[in-house]
């Protein structure tokens, strides 16, 4: 769906993040499980959760120009962000 470089600082070191965005499609249906945070292989130092469309607004997420972009999926398939 999108290609985004994203460039930003972090603990005083300078990113350069290159994300591949894919739209997927689930045939499973939604859980009660689903609510309920979990961890990758990266152990705790990351925490997922699915979150609605309608919920981005209420989360901490980066970069932050995807809560716009996920409520209007575009064409357009490469961004670029810098983070001053």
């Amino acid at each position: 769906m999108w290609t985004v470089e994203n460039f930003f600082s972090y603990k005083g070191n300078d990113i350069h993040e290159v994300g591949l965005y894919y739209k997927i499609k689930s045939e499973n249906k939604l859980t009660n499980s689903m609510n309920e945070s979990f961890y990758g292989k990266e152990g705790n130092r990351l925490i997922f959760k699915w979150v609605r469309i309608e919920n981005l607004e209420e989360i901490e997420l980066y970069p932050e120009f995807l809560r716009k972009k996920l409520k209007e999926v575009s064409t357009e398939n490469h961004f670029i962000v810098k983070d001053n």
